[in-house]
Parts: C-alpha cells; sequence; structure tokens
C-alpha cells in the first residue's frame, strides 16, 4: 500500500491515521505516536493556509487524508434535507430553506468558550451569529458550498466532501499521545498545539500547561479546530479515561467506568443470534 493522491480511496496514509486513532482509543499512545509520525512525517500532507481555509471542507485539500467524495453532481444528496450536515446547521442566504435558525443552534457560551481569539480563522470563516427575533445562536457555515440544480433553489445540492480523516487531526492526536505517553513530553505537545494555533490565526500561544491542564487544552484544541466534524464524542471519552474526571452531564464517572457510554444491543436480535453478548454495563438494563 502507498501514499496516493486519491482522497477518497483509502491508501497508506488513511491506514495510519486509523491506526493512530485504533491506538488512542486502546491507550497505547506509544504507538499512536508512531503511527501519526509516519502521517506527519510522510510528507504528503500540509495545513490549508488561512487565506483559504474554507476550502478545506470544499474537499480534495493538501490536508485531507481520507475523505467520502460527496462534492460532484451524481454523489451528492439534496441539502435540505434533515438527515444532512447543511439541512441541520444552514439557514438563508447559505441554504434556501426557509429557515430563521439552524435546527442545530450552537450555544453561544460553549463557542465563545472555544473560540476566545475571535481572530481565530476557525471562528472568523465558519461561525455567524443570528438572531431569529426569539433566539440568538451561532451557525456553522462549514458545509455552505451550496449549489443551485437547473438554476433552481427549488433543489440545491451540497458540493463537500465529508472529511474522515486529515492532518491537522493527526498533529493534535500526536499532542495528546505525547501528553498522555508513560513518560509525557509537555513541551513537544505544546509546540504541535501552538504551531496549528499560528497557522489558524491565533496570535497567543498556551504556555506553563502539565498534567491534566494540558490533556484539556489538547481537547480543547481539537474542538476547536474539528468543530462538527464527529471527533468530540470520542475526544472526551479518552479524555475522561486518562483524568479520571466527568465529562458528559448525565453519565457519571462511575457509570462511565463501567462502560455506559458503549451503546446496549438491541434486545430483538438475541431472538435470531444466541451467540450475541449484550454490552456488558447494559446486562439487565434494557429488555
Amino acid at each position: 500500500m502507498a501514499f496516493t493522491t486519491q482522497l477518497c480511496e483509502g491508501d497508506k496514509g488513511a491506514a495510519y491515521a486509523l491506526l493512530a486513532h485504533i491506538y488512542a482509543w486502546q491507550g497505547d499512545y506509544d504507538n499512536c505516536n508512531k503511527a501519526c509520525d509516519q502521517v506527519i512525517g510522510s510528507g504528503r500532507y500540509t495545513l490549508v493556509p488561512e487565506s483559504n481555509y474554507t476550502d478545506l471542507f470544499k474537499g480534495q485539500s493538501s490536508e485531507s487524508i481520507f475523505e467520502i467524495s460527496q462534492n460532484a453532481l451524481i454523489e451528492s444528496v439534496n441539502a435540505k434535507e434533515n438527515y444532512t450536515i447543511t439541512g441541520v446547521t444552514l439557514t438563508p442566504p447559505y441554504l434556501s430553506n426557509g429557515a430563521v435558525q439552524p435546527l442545530w443552534q450552537l450555544n453561544i457560551g460553549l463557542v465563545n468558550y472555544l473560540y476566545q481569539d475571535h481572530d481565530d480563522v476557525r471562528f472568523k470563516k465558519t461561525m455567524v451569529l443570528i438572531n431569529s427575533g426569539s433566539v440568538t445562536a451561532y451557525e456553522c457555515i462549514k458545509w455552505a458550498n451550496i449549489q443551485n440544480v437547473n438554476n433552481s433553489t427549488a433543489y440545491q445540492i451540497a458540493l463537500n466532501n465529508i472529511l474522515v480523516f486529515r492532518l491537522a487531526d493527526i498533529a493534535l492526536l500526536k499532542a495528546e499521545a505525547l501528553a498522555a505517553k508513560p513518560a509525557p513530553d509537555a513541551a513537544g505537545a505544546l509546540a504541535i498545539v501552538n504551531q496549528l494555533r499560528t497557522m489558524r490565526g491565533v496570535t497567543t500561544p498556551i504556555t506553563g500547561v502539565t498534567g491534566n491542564d494540558l490533556l484539556y487544552a489538547i481537547a480543547d484544541e481539537r474542538g476547536r479546530e474539528l468543530f462538527l466534524e464527529g471527533h468530540r464524542t470520542f475526544d472526551l471519552i479518552r479524555l475522561e479515561r486518562l483524568t479520571g474526571e466527568q465529562q458528559f452531564p448525565f453519565i457519571t464517572h462511575a457509570d462511565f467506568t463501567a462502560g455506559k457510554y458503549y451503546w446496549p444491543v438491541d434486545p430483538t436480535l438475541f431472538l435470531t443470534n444466541v451467540n450475541l453478548k449484550q454490552t456488558a454495563f447494559w446486562v439487565g438494563k434494557v429488555k
């Protein structure tokens, strides 16, 4: 297997990125670090510059490692459907769906906590504050590359590839690995985080943090960088495993340790497959 330019086909870079995530999930941060190095050290990928940051979400960028193709007419879906990321995040003028507020209303406090520096390109170019008259919230416009079909707004498609792995993700995963491995490298982890922050237009570096504070700083940076890209739940699960501190409001740490964050198996499936076993936490709790 080799590194290729076909980002919608799994290549060597995608395989190592997947391995890095698997090792991180397993808590094997030495091997996670090695897998990250295979991606970063390949020289195949570069961070998208601040000037054309939003091009990242259209697909086929220099930063992308693996993505699902959806940026051509024959591959796209109706952008207005509520099962699509565009359908739940966008309103006019980005999408002609008649909505006065997005279905996914982004909490102002959370967004302002993550993006305290409003010069951060990840805030400036992807967050819009809207006021519907009754609700004020942020709208995420990462996936606002919308095209009319037959020159009509009646049917619109989203020409945005679905990003699965990209360089910033793997760089920050390496920072997590350096901070979480048996012999932590706080300086190395912070160097990676601050290099990314500089690329994203943030002028204030993070300094002087170690231990759990460093793990939280890296998790927050992943939150800023990968907002609504499907990583957050997994990032917080790893964070709670590492820090022992509750991250989910409806899961106590005791229940977390017992595995409540895993989904239960639908009990009806046991009727057709007696070899299935219920997820440990949910044994006797679902019928």
